[in-house]
């Protein structure tokens, strides 16, 4: 029994040692290298290229591929990056890459936060880890993330990120893939335009549902948390709500129970252009890729809109 549980102890340790090692070697050897991608690169384009950025756009898709730093405040002498990131950007992940930032002593001036109603009030939407599992490649370089994760890690997860080498799980080929284009990335802002036009054909509304749920107290959470932030540490905060072709995920009802939980919890500029009549020349199919992502000439139009909003215009 004996030699059955040493034998046991020295496979967990080898185990643990391999595990160990091969995150150290893969961690500074290639991530910490690697500039582009959604696994961790964009962010270490963010943490190691645009420290002195005085201008930061967090948010999802609808975010990355809207808003043209570029277009805004065009007479102001600033750095600008736009951070938003593809089928993650909740308002988890963008709490967690605020406090990363800080941590790295990256703070802007002012943070525009890209937020949308239709996540979280049209079906339980409960997905924080899921979230920051985009993160966990950084968790050893920030305090407070390791902090969330504990806290509000179940204990299966926990037991997974005791072994260094999941924080990179399912990240791994898209790392390599841009590890190898780390040389040819240039002086990027973050803005990806999307080419495309939509067929009318393909739109499909969105289906609301009812009785609307209630907003996820984990979001409430986070979205305090960076108005509390942002407060503390006096950056303004700009939170926009982007349109949809023919509102096709405009949720009026629970758009402004997002605002007034803003109002009430917190200090922040709102920009609310969910309903497309805000913008009503954006409502031409011409201007999308698809009914919730415009293509590179509605971005333009969009962020013209925007920038006309925060000059007062």
């Amino acid at each position: 029994m004996k030699k059955i549980l040493r034998t046991l102890l020295i496979l967990i340790l080898v185990i643990l040692a391999i595990d160990r090692g091969f995150v150290y070697l893969f961690h500074s050897a290639i991530f910490s290298k690697t500039l582009s991608g959604e696994s961790g690169g964009s962010v270490n384009y963010l943490l190691q290229r645009k420290k002195d950025a005085g201008l930061i756009i967090m948010g999802s898709s609808r975010a990355k591929h809207h808003i043209d730093p570029v277009r805004l405040y065009a007479n102001a002498e600033k750095i600008k990056y736009n951070a938003g990131i593809n089928g993650t950007g909740g308002l988890i992940y963008n709490s967690r890459l605020l406090h990363l930032l800080l941590e790295k002593n990256i703070k802007p001036s002012t943070l525009i936060l890209q937020l949308d109603a239709h996540p979280y009030f049209t079906a339980d939407d409960d997905r924080g880890l899921t979230e920051l599992a985009q993160l966990y490649p950084f968790i050893s370089e920030s305090r407070s993330l390791r902090s969330f994760v504990k806290n509000e890690a179940g204990l299966a997860e926990q037991i997974k990120l005791f072994f260094h080498s999941y924080r990179f799980n399912g990240k791994l080929l898209n790392i390599l893939y841009n590890y190898r284009k780390r040389h040819s990335v240039g002086d990027e802002n973050g803005f990806i335009p999307l080419e495309g036009i939509l067929k009318d054909s393909l739109v499909q509304p969105l289906s609301m549902a009812s009785p609307m749920p209630a907003f996820p107290e984990n979001k409430i959470a986070a979205l305090q948390d960076v108005l509390t932030v942002c407060a503390k540490e006096n950056i303004q905060l700009i939170i926009v709500f982007p349109p949809s072709y023919h509102n096709v995920i405009h949720h009026p009802g629970g758009t402004s129970a997002l605002i007034n939980i803003i109002r009430k919890t917190g200090r922040a500029r709102i920009i609310d252009f969910s309903d497309i009549e805000s913008i009503p020349e954006l409502n031409q199919s011409k201007y999308w890729r698809d009914a919730t992502h415009l293509n590179a000439d509605g971005a333009g139009l969009f962020s013209d809109s925007l920038n006309a909003r925060l000059a007062g215009l």
